[in-house]
């Protein structure tokens, strides 16, 4: 049994067990408690109905003969379908409502639950006899807020990814963004972490990611601009979102054009934008008062 937080990885960890198994060569399925009727579920479970080409339905355990049965969110199973997969453990054998027959079941079970499968027993929603049989090994995984180490890691990993998908040549995240990035809660865990890169990626035009393509999209409690003391961002009393995002950028390109000698030709190098781009963020932040133009 797979124990963790929604967006940890939970079927990424069961397709690995599936994969490096003696079992690698035979099915893997794929069957979801969550948010499924009885009805249906049964219908996996015993082998009737009808498939999406009309033809008589399989049972999940025929169908997965050999292989991986993968149930997910095994603590939503309605109680009836509980008892009828524990006589499945106990017996070794199914029954196919399609045949009409008994088939016998050489699958390997994996399951895994977003809830605290003892909770569920001790509510009775859960059966104890069912959590022991699939329970025998135990994987829990910590949300991602709490092994901060593999944030990094994984969000260039998400990075590369998406950028040769984009097919864009994005090079990596600046210091500041990686603060950024270990420091955020991530209650959506790696999932949410993988959906920001690519939503930060298909959006960058520049060949790093900076922290203004990033503090647009997740709030944090502070961040820190190279060279200066930490700020603090949001308060407890909350923020005005859009004003926070400008002052940052107004600092940033004031940095800038500090370092550059107020060129803006060579202000919009250190920023990696183009000079249209960077006197337009000029002209909206209220800095082209009485700046001359030097190149």
């Amino acid at each position: 049994m797979i124990e963790g937080e929604r967006g940890t990885g939970k079927e990424l960890i069961a397709r690995a067990l599936h994969f490096h198994s003696a079992r690698r060569d035979k099915p893997f399925y794929y069957l979801n408690c969550a948010g499924v009727s009885s009805e249906l579920l049964g219908k996996e479970l015993s082998g009737c109905g009808k498939a999406q080409n009309q033809e008589e339905k399989n049972s999940c355990f025929k169908v997965a003969g050999g292989g991986t049965l993968y149930i997910n969110e095994i603590c939503d199973m309605p109680l009836n379908l509980q008892e009828q997969l524990l006589r499945v453990f106990k017996n070794s054998r199914y029954y196919n409502k399609k045949s009409g027959t008994e088939g016998i079941t050489d699958v390997r079970i994996i399951s895994s639950t977003t809830k605290n499968a003892q909770h569920e027993v001790k509510k009775g929603t859960f059966r104890e006899d069912l959590f022991y049989r699939v329970n025998i090994i135990n994987i829990k995984i910590p949300p991602l807020r709490e092994r901060k180490e593999d944030i990094i890691p994984l969000a260039e990993y998400f990075l590369d990814k998406y950028s040769a998908l984009t097919g864009k040549a994005i090079k990596g995240f600046d210091d500041d963004v990686k603060t950024l990035l270990v420091q955020h809660e991530w209650s959506g865990n790696v999932l949410e972490l993988e959906k920001l890169v690519e939503k930060i990626v298909s959006m960058e035009n520049r060949d790093v990611v900076a922290v203004p393509s990033v503090v647009r999209q997740i709030k944090v409690p502070a961040f820190k601009v190279k060279g200066n003391d930490t700020k603090e961002v949001f308060s407890g009393k909350g923020i005005d979102y859009q004003e926070q995002v400008s002052n940052y950028e107004k600092e940033l390109i004031e940095l800038a054009m500090r370092k550059s000698g107020g060129s803006i030709s060579k202000t919009a190098q250190l920023l990696k934008l183009s000079r249209h781009a960077l006197r337009y963020q000029m002209q909206k932040l209220g800095l082209l008062g009485g700046q001359k133009k030097q190149d």
